[in-house]
């Protein structure tokens, strides 16, 4: 999105909001046609309604995260190489890190000192 402040003395400051678009395949950044504009809005006006209703984003985070946990549980293995992580990902290779572990990871996690020790001596080269 891109803001385009209109300003005329004597008058409050207006606005208009375009919308562009821009991609690896060819250089530069384009406003959108009117078509992909229309598309936009309205996709916008959708999340802006899941934002605005507490149970709507809880489901939708639900829903988020539940892409993610796949991959997540796999990077937290102790799997290494090509093959194994994916293995254990499609379900063919057991979780190696138990229940008790991952509330010592989560702990690390959200506690802000702990996360901070945590970053520091992961970080050790």
């Amino acid at each position: 999105m891109l803001l385009r402040l209109l300003f005329e003395k004597g008058k409050s400051v207006a606005y208009e909001i375009e919308y562009i678009e821009q991609n690896s395949a060819t250089v530069g950044v384009r406003l959108v046609d009117e078509a992909q504009k229309g598309i936009l809005e309205k996709k916008i006006c959708e999340l802006n309604d899941v934002i605005a209703d507490d149970a709507k984003l809880e489901k939708a985070f639900v829903e988020y995260l539940s892409t993610w946990n796949p991959l997540i549980n796999t990077w937290i293995q102790p799997y290494k190489g090509k093959f194994l992580p994916g293995l254990h990902k499609r379900g063919l290779l057991p979780s190696l890190i138990g229940s008790d572990k991952k509330l010592l990871l989560a702990n690390l996690v959200r506690c802000e000192s702990h996360r901070d020790v945590l970053l520091s001596s992961i970080s050790e080269r």
